[in-house]
C-alpha cells in the first residue's frame, strides 16, 4: 500500500472516531438516560446561578398531544413565572441548602426536584421518588428558549448530546497534539 492511501486511510478512521453518532431511542426519557451518564461530569451545579436564574426556559416533552408553549422563568428571588402560551402562572422556588435540589411551587402542588444536568442551554431535572413506578416521566427537561424553539424534542436530544461530541473531540485532538509533541520531542533528540 502507497503511503498516501495508508495516510489517506488514517486519516479517515481518525475522523471516523470524531463523529460519534447518537443511537436512535424510543423516548425522551430513552435519551436522556443514554445521553447524561456521558455528560455529567460536565453539567454545573445549582449554586451556578447564572447559567439558569432569569432565563427563558421551554419545557421539553416527548408526549404526541403535547402542543402548548410552556416557558419556565426562574427569577432570582425566588419568584417563578410559568406561562402556558401566553397565560402567566405565578409560582415560587427555592434551592435545598447543600444539596443540587430544588422545590418548585405553582400554587396547586409543591414538588422536589434533583439536578440532573445543567448549562447554558439545558435544565434537566429528575422529581424525587420513584416516577416510574407511578408511571410519571423520569425527567422534566427544560431548554433555553432561543435555541429550542425552532427544533423538536429529538433535535434537541442531538444538541445535548453535542456535549458529549465535544468534549470527546477535545479530548482525542488533545490526546493526538500531545502526542505529536512527544513525538517530535523523541525524534529531534535522536
Amino acid at each position: 500500500m502507497s503511503l498516501d492511501k495508508w495516510f489517506s486511510k488514517l486519516l479517515y478512521r481518525m475522523t471516523g472516531v470524531l463523529e460519534i453518532e447518537l443511537p436512535r431511542q424510543e423516548s425522551l426519557d430513552d435519551y436522556l438516560d443514554f445521553i447524561l451518564t456521558k455528560i455529567k461530569p460536565w453539567s454545573e451545579d445549582l449554586a451556578e446561578t447564572p447559567y439558569w436564574h432569569g432565563k427563558r426556559w421551554l419545557e421539553i416533552r416527548d408526549d404526541f398531544d403535547f402542543v402548548e408553549d410552556i416557558l419556565h422563568i426562574f427569577n432570582p428571588d425566588g419568584e417563578l413565572l410559568v406561562s402556558v402560551d401566553g397565560n402567566i402562572i405565578k409560582g415560587s422556588w427555592r434551592q435545598v441548602a447543600g444539596t443540587n435540589g430544588i422545590i418548585i411551587d405553582t400554587g396547586e402542588k409543591a414538588e422536589l426536584y434533583d439536578l440532573a444536568f445543567l448549562n447554558d442551554q439545558f435544565l434537566i431535572l429528575t422529581k424525587h421518588g420513584d416516577q416510574l413506578r407511578l408511571k410519571n416521566k423520569k425527567y422534566f427537561v427544560l431548554a433555553h428558549e432561543p435555541s429550542a424553539a425552532r427544533l423538536n424534542w429529538r433535535q434537541l436530544m442531538e444538541e445535548l448530546y453535542n456535549v458529549h461530541r465535544g468534549n470527546i473531540n477535545y479530548t482525542i485532538v488533545l490526546g493526538l497534539i500531545l502526542f505529536l509533541i512527544v513525538l517530535a520531542l523523541f525524534l529531534s533528540f535522536y
